[in-house]
């Protein structure tokens, strides 16, 4: 179904990463197996706490996609029903700190919510 395409979470959401997005159909569950977790660079060294989560399907690329102005600070990995993290977490304000948790944590609900089915 994803033929190797990334899918975004918005708060209305999965969507594929594609030039117009649709949402996906709610019927189907899209079976989501990894999540990169990126920093804005402009803004996060201005301070502002912005974490993009990029999901990616069972049968999609297995390696980081490149975001504009945005440098890789992870991942997060579905295998063998469990989670394994690789996180470069960077220096924090108590804010950014704040944030960081939230997003990595929500990100992990996420793909365990995706798998729960399995």
């Amino acid at each position: 179904m994803s033929n190797g395409q990334l899918y975004r979470i918005h708060q209305s959401g999965v969507f594929p990463e594609t030039a117009c997005a649709e949402s996906l159909p709610g019927s189907e569950r899209v079976k989501l197996v990894r999540a990169w977790i990126l920093v804005e660079a402009t803004r996060w060294y201005n301070g502002w706490p912005c974490v993009r989560i990029l999901f990616g399907a069972e049968d999609g690329v297995s390696y980081p996609p490149v975001e504009e102005d945005c440098w890789l600070a992870g991942s997060l990995e579905w295998r063998d029903g469990e989670i394994r993290e690789r996180l470069n977490k960077p220096l924090l304000t108590p804010l950014q700190e704040a944030v960081w948790d939230a997003v990595v944590g929500w990100a992990k609900n996420h793909l365990k919510e995706s798998n729960a089915h399995r």
